[in-house]
């Protein structure tokens, strides 16, 4: 038995699982002894006698073993850990140990002396120190560390569950511990821009570091603190850099642009954004004081000459395909007058399908609006996907509070006291008949560009801290920010509810991006989407679904 035929096995598993937890399979299969044991054997030969390792594969195979096993009749913990510091993801190891000391940052390996100094020893390979405090990295974070060590110019490409966001905070926080030291982070988003502030926020009182001033707003040069770190928006950054007061950076500065992918899309008439980061780009480049440049985003063909053309210096990229996370995608597609449920996996170019046995579940799939048929259909979902937190997709403002409001009717109230903090909040703040204090009632909540600053910064906490069990979202969660989700559903990618000529779809990396929240990192092995009506590949120009699914996998990959 090949290794793509033991992870067919699993895929297998975690499809019935998949298809009988929805309704639309009655069928369910488990692991045989005889399948545990070939994967253990199969595991332990990629990753000894297989050179270079194919960290997907391997990941793949630990991620579906240990979210299908029986684990009080299979003891595989010590294992994982193993083969996790073996591959260089020694962070991922937390998920399978809860004695983790994060103190210490040791594994609680208890059946072999020698496995624990071997994990010892591997891990103290991508053990870094800031200030007082160790970090423990994956192999591709322990490089990129020393890279931004060593470059002046660094593109960074990698996929959402990479960590490359955590080094860059860490690192920029290492160098302030050097020298007098301000850093300019732009973003795309106000949410991201939120995450990002209150990750500084953390992050240096946890290393001791205190003679600093974190600001979104738009004066340079008037702190008297040791560091200044300005996080922007591109709107903001421009607005700051072209003030009529504004007469150069006064520090050595080092300037992060994440998902600087958004700036591709400067040809675009449309996208007045892209133009606005790339000019405040160019008006970076020609200040004094950026000792260091650091672009990131996921997967960027070409990112070191990406950094050469916006910049003019030399750039040193660092990119990975691998992800500590599988991403798996389960899709409904009708062919004739059957219905399939298919599950697609970056490592097959072929998806597993099966009639689904339950049609008489699926309901206004093959409707052009969000029609109640359907938002019942959907909500029937949801509640089958209960214990999970879901990130559901929805084109406009209004279609988000609309779907928020429908699961919130189906649901039971489970509003603790935090929870019932933030109503009566929101209640004060912006009107006693909220939407969303209904929604919040039954742990969901929705969430676009359009809610007052409070109520998002407040309302992403919640998410964050797992209060909110069900988001219905707009784009504002696609770039960047970490939200805590298990599944993603999307029912397609139109940015409208009814179609006109021109209006906006989500391209293929569009989708994968959004895909790319499902499966919070340290905590989950596999992210799941789901997508409901999928006949809009004919749509965007691709010859079939497959393809264009395959080809989100392909971009995640």
């Amino acid at each position: 038995m090949s290794t793509e035929t033991v992870i067919r096995e699993w895929l297998k598993i975690d499809y019935y699982y998949m298809a009988k937890r929805i309704g639309f399979i009655n069928k369910s299969v488990f692991p045989s002894h005889q399948l545990i044991l070939k994967t253990i054997r199969t595991i332990d030969y990629e990753t000894t006698m297989v050179s270079p390792v194919n960290v997907n594969k391997v990941i793949s195979l630990l991620a579906l073993m240990w979210e299908h096993i029986d684990k009080k009749k299979y003891d595989i913990k010590d294992f994982v850990i193993k083969i996790l510091s073996r591959i260089g993801y020694p962070t991922s190891s937390i998920i399978v140990d809860r004695g983790f000391d994060f103190k210490k940052n040791q594994f609680s390996i208890t059946n072999s002396v020698l496995d624990k100094y071997i994990v010892t020893l591997l891990q103290s390979r991508n053990e870094v120190f800031v200030g007082n405090k160790s970090f423990l990295l994956t192999r591709f974070q322990k490089q990129l560390w020393d890279m931004l060590e060593l470059h002046k110019s660094i593109g960074i490409s990698a996929p959402t569950s990479a960590g490359k966001s955590f080094v860059i905070l860490i690192k920029t926080i290492e160098q302030m511990y050097r020298q007098a030291l301000d850093v300019i982070y732009i973003v795309p988003t106000l949410s991201l821009l939120n995450q990002v502030t209150e990750d500084y926020n953390n992050m240096l009182l946890q290393v001791g570091i205190d003679d600093y001033l974190i600001t979104n707003n738009l004066s340079i040069g008037e702190s008297n603190a040791k560091h200044t770190i300005y996080i922007w928006t591109q709107e903001k950054a421009i607005s700051a850099l072209s003030a009529d007061n504004f007469e150069g950076l006064p520090n050595k500065t080092i300037l992060v642009v994440d998902e600087v992918q958004n700036i591709e899309r400067i040809s675009e008439d449309s996208d007045v954004r892209s133009k606005v980061l790339f000019d405040t780009l160019q008006e970076l480049r020609h200040t004094d004081h950026v000792e260091q440049v650091i672009i990131s985003g996921p997967r960027i063909n070409h990112i070191a000459e990406l950094g050469m053309s916006l910049f003019g210096i030399e750039t040193q990229e660092i990119a990975t395909s691998s992800s500590p996370v599988l991403n798996l995608t389960y899709s409904i597609k009708k062919e004739k007058s059957k219905f399939y449920f298919k599950q697609y996996c970056g490592l097959f170019e072929v998806p597993y399908e099966e009639i689904i046995e339950n049609p008489e579940l699926i309901a206004g799939y093959g409707t052009s609006t969000i029609s109640l048929e359907y938002t019942n259909y959907l909500c029937s979902i949801v509640k089958k996907l209960q214990g999970d937190q879901n990130i559901i997709f929805a084109p406009t403002s209004s279609t988000a509070r609309n779907i928020a409001i429908a699961l919130s009717d189906s649901e039971e109230i489970c509003a603790d006291n935090t929870i019932i903090e933030l109503i009566d909040y929101y209640k004060k703040s912006v009107n006693e008949n909220y939407s969303l204090c209904k929604t919040l009632k039954t742990c969901t909540a929705y969430h676009h560009g359009k809610m007052p600053v409070h109520v998002r910064r407040t309302l992403e906490k919640a998410i964050k801290q797992k209060y909110i069990s069900n988001i219905v979202c707009t784009t504002t969660l696609m770039q960047g920010v970490n939200m805590p989700a298990q599944n993603i559903i999307i029912r397609n990618p139109h940015l409208y509810t009814r179609h006109h000529e021109n209006e906006a779809e989500l391209t293929s990396y569009d989708v994968a991006n959004l895909r790319g929240r499902a499966g919070r990192l340290l905590k989950d092995f596999i992210g799941r989407t789901i997508i409901l009506k999928i006949f809009f590949a004919l749509i965007i120009g691709f010859e079939d679904i497959d393809h264009f699914l395959h080809g989100i996998h392909s971009t995640l990959r």
